[in-house]
């Protein structure tokens, strides 16, 4: 054991020794070397614009250079750069810009410009990691398929690739299985109790008995809808009571349904609900876009076209054989991001069922 803890501490120190010799690279040089003729194109850019167009030819003629093949990439990689460069593509675009109020295309070319004012600018970690990564993703540099220990389908095709590399993915759905072991489920003994009580206290609440939990239309009149009562129930951040009220104030939909406020915890920071809360509880960055953007320009958030697929009222039709009818417009429960916020006014709106002629 003497000997094993000796050859421990020995290896630690020489890892740290190495670290000091080697000092990390900040997060900028990062960036810059992933992409080093993006940062070319915008330190030689006088304007955002100017930058804008530049790196819009650059991406053009590396899409080009990757369905010619002219970098020689693995299937894998060279498919996975197209994917990048797509992606790379539409963050440029100026209508996302204009959706999400922010430009990151304007972070990476003050960046480049060593501009004193990206100081000011709240530009968090995963900003750069993401960026980095998509920057070699686009050059066909991810390692993905071009690592020390590369796979051993890469070299082969057909059928022999293709068992190698189911293999391959056997190993890394173990690895997610022990990553996934790490989270509670929602069958754990302790969460099942928890919902248990808060059922009760949230009943306890309403002044009302088990059976009117189980009666969906109880369920629908006691739909939590202000940051007051939700608050009497469970703990919620400072963060969270703006952004509901200023939900509320500006009728971006919000509603809880007694049943999904007893999947939380009643204390925050419990580690295991997060996602859970997110669904329903608006982050107040999103709430503040939201509000910022002209009402005129709100049908922006179509993202499936409704209003360009809709032939007569309470119809989507996008395809050959399938219509969505929609008699009832709104739901009990409003997720944050339903693809229908935009022409939903409130939780169980007194005009969202159609009139039956019209139905």
């Amino acid at each position: 054991m003497t000997k094993l803890h000796d050859q421990k501490i020995k290896g630690q120190k020489a890892l740290k020794e190495s670290q000091l010799a080697k000092p990390r690279k900040d997060r900028f040089t990062r960036l810059r070397e992933a992409s080093p003729d993006i940062f070319k194109i915008l330190e030689n850019a006088d304007t955002l614009e100017m930058a804008r167009e530049r790196v819009y030819y650059y991406c053009y003629m590396l899409d080009r250079e990757l369905r010619e093949g002219i970098r020689g990439l693995h299937r894998l990689e060279w498919a996975n750069a197209i994917g990048c460069l797509q992606v790379f593509q539409n963050i440029l675009a100026r209508r996302n810009e204009r959706l999400s109020g922010e430009s990151s295309l304007k972070y990476l070319w003050m960046i480049a410009q060593e501009d004193p004012e990206i100081s000011k600018a709240k530009i968090y970690r995963g900003f750069f990691e993401e960026f980095i990564r998509l920057f070699k993703g686009m050059h066909g540099k991810s390692n993905l398929y071009l690592q020390k220990d590369t796979p051993s389908f890469v070299k082969y095709e057909g059928r022999k690739a293709a068992k190698l590399r189911s293999d391959e993915l056997d190993k890394i759905s173990q690895y997610a299985e022990s990553f996934m072991r790490r989270y509670k489920s929602g069958l754990d003994e302790d969460l099942v109790a928890m919902r248990e009580e808060n059922k009760k206290r949230i009943l306890k609440y309403f002044k009302a008995n088990k059976d009117d939990w189980d009666d969906w239309k109880w369920q629908v009149r006691n739909v939590i809808r202000d940051s007051k009562t939700l608050s009497d129930l469970v703990e919620i951040t400072d963060d969270s009571r703006k952004a509901i009220d200023l939900s509320i104030k500006n009728k971006i939909p919000f509603g809880i349904t007694p049943h999904y406020l007893s999947l939380m915890s009643p204390k925050l920071n419990s580690g295991y609900d997060f996602s859970v809360r997110a669904q329903v509880i608006p982050p107040l960055s999103y709430v503040e876009k939201v509000t910022e953007i002209p009402q005129s320009i709100h049908s922006d958030f179509d993202f499936m076209l409704e209003r360009d697929t809709s032939p007569i009222d309470l119809v989507t039709r996008r395809y050959p054989k399938v219509a969505i009818f929609k008699p009832y417009n709104t739901c009990p429960q409003i997720c944050v991001y339903c693809q229908r916020n935009w022409e939903i006014d409130e939780v169980n709106a007194e005009m969202a069922l159609a009139p039956k002629e019209k139905i």
